[in-house]
């Protein structure tokens, strides 16, 4: 394979191994006038810019016994938490409590490490909560209601 390097311009097309060198080497090809394309270093992500991306969809509540936990601030499906929530909340007082699995929060990812600040590290760093009686629920509730209000008021 050719040897490649940061700023390197090339007439267009591009030849497709500079797009798989790339890829492989944290780079990417831009537009460098109408005819050329140059590679360029994709920037670093700073460890503070990845926990505000994070806390931009994700807010902290307390789990009681597990601790904290992150909860998307838009769930998929839902167009907030709280209407999340309240789902959970009608289930449990049709069931009499929430079964496992219906409520799924994150653990907070070490910001000074970018592979964890993944949506794969996310999923595979899942706290599913198990089943809860009525009343763990309206603990968990209280502190979720209160979680939600704060960060969407400071």
């Amino acid at each position: 394979m050719t040897d490649y390097y940061i700023g390197q311009i090339f007439k267009n097309p591009y030849p497709p191994q500079a797009a798989i060198w790339c890829n492989e080497n944290n780079a990417f090809l831009d537009d460098y006038s109408e005819t050329e394309t140059i590679i360029k270093e994709n920037p670093q992500e700073t460890s503070a810019q990845r926990k505000a991306r994070f806390l931009q969809d994700f807010f902290k509540v307390n789990l009681g016994e597990l601790g904290n936990g992150y909860y998307r601030k838009k769930p998929k499906g839902y167009q907030s938490a709280v209407e999340s929530i309240n789902t959970a909340q009608i289930i449990c007082s049709k069931m009499n409590g929430l079964p496992a699995g219906i409520l799924i929060f994150y653990k907070q990812p070490n910001f000074n490490k970018p592979e964890q600040c993944t949506e794969e590290w996310l999923e595979a760093h899942q706290i599913v909560l198990p089943a809860l009686a009525v009343e763990q629920f309206d603990e968990l509730y209280i502190n979720f209601i209160t979680s939600w209000n704060k960060q969407e008021h400071e």
